[in-house]
């Protein structure tokens, strides 16, 4: 073993993330986003009982634009 190369030395630097767990952390980072948003949004119309329709639609607003960001964006970056 050639101890000059510190890079030798370390067993993971040739290590890579199996494809589908990346897609399955990447998934659950979007899920997490739009769990965030979803719960300002309520947290925000639970003072107003009438602005809860509204609520739902910004719901399904968040739910789009991250399921597009994550389709668009994170999903190459990992392939």
């Amino acid at each position: 073993m050639n101890t000059a190369n510190p890079d030798q030395m370390n067993p993971r630097r040739d290590y890579k993330m199996p494809w589908i767990k990346a897609q399955l952390g990447s998934g659950m980072a979007a899920v997490l986003g739009w769990v965030i948003t979803t719960a300002a949004v309520l947290l925000y119309t639970s003072r107003h009982r009438d602005d809860l329709e509204m609520a739902g639609f910004f719901s399904i607003l968040a739910a789009g634009v991250v399921f597009i960001v994550w389709l668009t964006i994170l999903m190459p970056i990992y392939r």
